[in-house]
């Protein structure tokens, strides 16, 4: 039996449910999977997989994956093919954008300058890959039209994959909620803004919805938001790594999620919301071909408008039941991981 390695050596939580996905997927199409990865992974993945942490562990390996960019995927890549003569694939979330896409998504020069040159070093990923796995149809676009096709020309379309994870006890719906990574792309301000300016409304029934962030990163508690937890309208829950579970009991007690976003290649909140049956709020320049308007998303304008805003919470509350069920639908038809075992089987048959 072909051996198959899943690697991700920059300790990320929400990784898990893609590396996990992954290695089910390598025992149904018949390759025996192991996990390299960073050891603060450990707690978080399921018992009962195989894996190592150091690549000195690993005696063969036939193929690879590697789902994210990190600096040591370099030397790990290198040994790979040279001692093993591995075929590898590599996972390219986002390949870069206009130079003034992050300016106005809100990112500082300095920021963006250093994102660009960690993208220019994430091309030695690409020259010792075989084949390019890109997540979405904006991936393709700006990976054929960036500096990236230079350097390795040989992609493919796949989207992220997921497998579906259960929940140990139900929960009641009554959040609407940012899940996440806290930035200028995702527009967590403007959240922040629309949820004070419903706080502040007369006709606003404050029993109707409550307000959730979960997200690993520690919040400056601005006046506007200690207000905001001080009145019961919002929870907050940061600072440090969620479980998976505590990550799933966000999305499965939201009535919606955010993903108004400033700038998104493809939304792991938006597809790990649609597992649990949770639509979402979207940008209508960030609509993609998993979104379907009034089905499993609602479609504003501005992530600044109020009123769109609220009309779209509003009718995600009155139609949650036939969005929740089409959410979940387009869960299975885009990111179970089973749907594309054919076609992983055919990509590392041609490797």
């Amino acid at each position: 039996m072909k051996s198959f390695l899943i690697v991700s050596l920059q300790f990320r939580p929400q990784h898990v449910s893609h590396l996990v996905a992954s290695y089910k997927q390598a025992i149904d199409i018949g390759l025996s999977p192991l996990l390299l990865v960073d050891k603060e992974f450990i707690p978080f993945l399921p018992d009962g997989l195989n894996l190592v942490t150091d690549i000195s562990e690993i005696r063969h390996v036939d193929y690879a994956i590697f789902w994210f960019p990190a600096l040591k995927n370099f030397t790990v890549m290198r040994r790979l093919r040279k001692v093993f003569k591995c075929k590898i694939l590599y996972v390219m979330h986002e390949p870069i954008e206009k130079y003034s896409t992050y300016i106005k998504s809100g990112n500082s020069h300095k920021w963006t300058i250093r994102f660009f040159l960690k993208y220019y070093v994430s091309m030695l990923f690409l020259m010792l890959s075989d084949k390019i796995l890109l997540p979405s149809q904006k991936a393709i676009r700006l990976y054929k039209n960036s500096i990236a096709v230079k350097f390795n020309s040989n992609y493919t379309y796949l989207p992220l994959l997921y497998y579906k994870e259960a929940l140990p006890c139900p929960c009641d719906r009554k959040y609407f909620s940012y899940i996440g990574t806290v930035s200028h792309d995702h527009a967590f301000d403007a959240y922040i803004d629309f949820i004070y300016k419903l706080s502040l409304s007369e006709e606003f029934d404050p029993g109707k919805f409550m307000f959730k962030i979960a997200t690993k990163y520690k919040i400056e508690r601005t006046p506007k938001l200690e207000e905001l937890i001080k009145k019961g309208f919002l929870i907050v829950q940061d600072g440090r790594p969620l479980t998976d579970n505590e990550i799933n009991m966000a999305y499965a007690s939201s009535i919606a999620v955010w993903n108004a976003y400033n700038r998104t290649t493809q939304s792991g909140v938006m597809s790990k919301a649609f597992m649990f049956g949770t639509p979402a709020i979207v940008l209508k320049k960030n609509v993609s071909e998993f979104m379907a308007d009034k089905e499993n998303v609602y479609v504003c304008a501005s992530n600044t408008d109020y009123s769109d805003l609220l009309q779209g919470l509003m009718y995600i509350s009155e139609h949650f039941r036939e969005m929740s069920e089409y959410a979940v639908l387009s869960f299975h038809k885009y990111f179970d991981y089973s749907q594309y075992n054919s076609r992983m089987k055919e990509i590392i048959s041609k490797l």
